[in-house]
């Protein structure tokens, strides 16, 4: 039951709500909900909180700050970096490379309640462009506060290395996502993405078409011809986290 929003508040009130050892101290609840950390506090920083929020998640596509429940002194945390995007090749080549996934980590992190951590987004590699052959480009990286992911590598262009090829991958919090696959071209193996922690691996293009794109966290296929078609790009990264 949350206290009152207004009025007398005692350190009765306050023990009643949210614990303690008979404190002969206001400062045993520095850092509880918005009550500061250190320094003076007030009573009123107590108006209408309660011992502990409802377990939940948040889940961040984009930067930002995550502000932490009250009551909850850890979260689970899921975070990957952005997908590498994949290579560009030619009919003459005998390999054409898919992107990497993004770094990713899955953990409990500990947590002060009301402290606001920064959230940062790594972007998916973007496609190379038509008109030469090379390697594809790296993903960005991804963090939670202290905790940070890098992003994939690019596909390289004449290389087994980061290439996807259909393969499922069993990501850390229990779930299954897949690889891009590889295509065949005039006798060459031109390869998808590998698969992300929230996403697939971007399946490779032949001809008249371009890469296709990773999912979240996931590399991008490779375009297989010497053409005006660019790669697939690396899919963005991503921060989960959840509490109770």
């Amino acid at each position: 039951m949350a206290l009152q929003t207004s009025g007398a508040i005692s350190l009765a009130n306050i023990q009643t709500e949210f614990g303690g050892a008979n404190p002969k101290s206001i400062s045993e609840y520095y850092g509880v909900g918005t009550v500061p950390a250190s320094g003076t506090i007030s009573l009123s920083h107590f108006y209408g909180q309660t011992a502990q929020a409802p377990a939940g998640s948040q889940t961040f596509t984009a930067s930002g700050t995550f502000t932490v429940p009250i009551g909850w002194t850890s979260v689970t945390l899921s975070i990957c970096g952005g997908g590498g995007s994949g290579s560009r090749t030619r009919a003459g080549n005998a390999i054409g490379g898919g992107g990497n996934r993004g770094n990713y980590s899955y953990s409990s992190v500990a947590v002060t309640p009301g402290q606001q951590i920064s959230v940062t987004i790594g972007a998916g590699g973007a496609s190379v462009a038509g008109g030469s052959y090379m390697n594809g480009l790296a993903g960005g990286s991804s963090s939670f506060g202290g905790t940070t992911m890098p992003g994939g590598s690019g596909g390289l262009h004449s290389s087994t290395t980061y290439n996807g090829t259909g393969a499922a991958f069993s990501t850390p919090d229990g779930r299954t996502t897949y690889d891009g696959g590889y295509i065949v071209y005039a006798g060459h193996n031109i390869y998808g993405g590998k698969a992300g922690m929230f996403g697939n691996g971007g399946a490779g293009a032949i001809i008249n078409a371009v890469g296709y794109g990773g999912g979240v966290g996931a590399g991008g296929g490779c375009q297989g011809n010497h053409t005006t078609y660019g790669s697939g790009p690396g899919g963005r990264g991503q921060v989960v986290i959840s509490w109770g």
